[in-house]
């Protein structure tokens, strides 16, 4: 505390057993440093009770680097305890591209080039993924893929990543060739969720089960409750890409885990059983990616 706040020792001691009162500006330093509201440094009673945490904004490929590795330390825990998840997706998750070593370069390419405060209009050609990014995204995906998932997609799920590649492709960020290459890989991502839907689990070299859902009514915002195994649950809401609010209040995430199984409840299973379903979305998702490839080809022609 001496030390947060600059004082001495003695200072310190007379706040901490309350014979000194805390000012406002000491209470905003200890409330920012410890992660805790200011609710809380007054009514310590409530501890536990209303933990909400924000992780930091992901603005540099230091901190993309740094989310990776302890997304990937966080999963393996989560796998271990056998925690599974329902996400509500309204972009394709990240773990999703990080198969190939084409679509980990792509998906990194779009947070550094669009989200990154060093951003300098670098080509996908000139963008050059250190090592150890790399190396951190690909032990990302291998934790992701060990958890049991619930996914809630709609027919925008696509879009974003479809609306990021046409934007680097019109601002010759990105050639037509590389632009093409995206969509195949693209396409591959679809066929592998797909498949994983069709048999409702993967083996990585356990099972791990998969339901992939449908739902068109209710607005999707990337949002993620875990449930873990001694029935405690955490919900996780983003305000950035990869950055998110930490909720582990006990009667927020039960209204969250309701609110969840409403839009379980509403949604159409694609997974095993749903196959007319499923073609009818996969069919819908491969057509924007054929729909996408023509713009490109045709852009390319008119300006050759």
């Amino acid at each position: 505390i001496a030390n947060i706040l600059n004082i001495n020792y003695d200072a310190a001691y007379r706040r901490v057993n309350g014979k000194t009162n805390l000012s406002l500006k000491d209470a905003l330093i200890l409330s920012k440093h410890f992660e805790i509201s200011l609710d809380l440094l007054n009514n310590p009673e409530n501890h536990g009770n209303n933990k909400i945490i924000t992780t930091p904004y992901i603005n540099s490929e230091e901190k993309l680097l740094t989310y990776f590795l302890e997304a990937s330390t966080l999963l393996n825990q989560y796998s271990k305890e056998k925690t599974s998840l329902i996400a509500a997706y309204k972009d394709i998750p990240t773990f999703h591209f990080s198969d190939s070593a084409f679509g980990r370069k792509f998906i990194l390419y779009i947070y550094v080039s669009l989200f990154s405060k060093d951003n300098t209009n670098i080509s996908f050609k000139e963008y050059k993924p250190s090592y150890n990014l790399l190396e951190a995204i690909s032990s990302y995906r291998n934790a992701a893929n060990k958890i049991d998932k619930k996914e809630i997609w709609n027919s925008n799920t696509i879009n974003s990543t479809i609306y990021r590649l046409l934007y680097f492709f019109k601002t010759k960020l990105i050639s037509a060739e590389e632009a093409l290459k995206a969509c195949d890989m693209l396409r591959g991502v679809i066929h592998k969720m797909d498949l994983k839907a069709t048999k409702g689990y993967t083996l990585v070299p356990e099972k791990i089960n998969y339901e992939l859902y449908y739902n068109d009514l209710f607005t999707l915002d990337n949002s993620v409750l875990w449930l873990h195994k001694n029935n405690t649950k955490t919900y996780m809401l983003p305000y950035a890409p990869l950055s998110y609010h930490k909720v582990e209040d006990k009667k927020i995430c039960e209204t969250l885990n309701g609110y969840f199984n409403k839009q379980i409840k509403y949604s159409k299973l694609l997974s095993i059983s749903g196959e007319v379903d499923r073609k009818k979305f996969i069919n819908e998702m491969l057509s924007k990616i054929d729909y996408t490839c023509t713009k490109i080809e045709q852009n390319t022609s008119l300006i050759m």
